[in-house]
């Protein structure tokens, strides 16, 4: 676990995503620690970013920045069923199906990533003559040559891949 006075500082972004009704939402020691932080909660159904099933999601943050993406489903659009159908006599339950962030929904938090880099002073590059006129020196890229052999570049999150 990690110190709220660690987490709190104004430069260092935290989010919590997970069900809106998972438990861990209830346990003690969480609550305490969000609490400490202070912060805000985004509760949204995935099927209004992209899903195709109604999931509700809650998203706990440091900073404001996906308020946002607060939406509640009203029902007037089709959703896939969340009822395990038995295939070749096997139960097969319908969760694996549905991805735990739909494409449309990674893309509006890719926008508010671009947004809060730019915010933040990034410059927006769109090919290498732009980006080595604006930064000449190379040293704060990684280059896929610079890696180990065999080594790939492997996104942080195991869904995305």
């Amino acid at each position: 676990m990690f110190a709220g006075s660690h987490v709190s500082q104004p430069d260092i972004a935290i989010s919590v995503e997970n069900p809106e009704n998972s438990i861990f939402w209830k346990v003690p020691a969480v609550l305490a620690l969000l609490s400490e932080i202070g912060g805000f909660m985004t509760i949204f159904d995935n099927c209004c970013h992209g899903g195709s099933r109604r999931k509700g999601t809650a998203w706990w943050a440091n900073v404001d920045w996906f308020k946002q993406l607060a939406i509640r489903c009203d029902n007037s659009h089709f959703h896939e069923k969340w009822t395990a159908d038995v295939v070749d006599g096997k139960v097969c339950f319908p969760t694996h199906l549905e991805a735990a962030y739909p494409v449309l929904l990674c893309r509006r938090l890719a926008s508010i990533a671009r947004d809060k880099a730019l915010a933040f002073g990034a410059i927006e590059t769109f090919n290498l003559e732009e980006q080595t006129a604006q930064t000449p020196s190379t040293q704060h890229r990684i280059l896929s040559d610079m890696l180990p052999r065999g080594r790939k570049f492997r996104p942080l999150v195991s869904e995305f891949g």
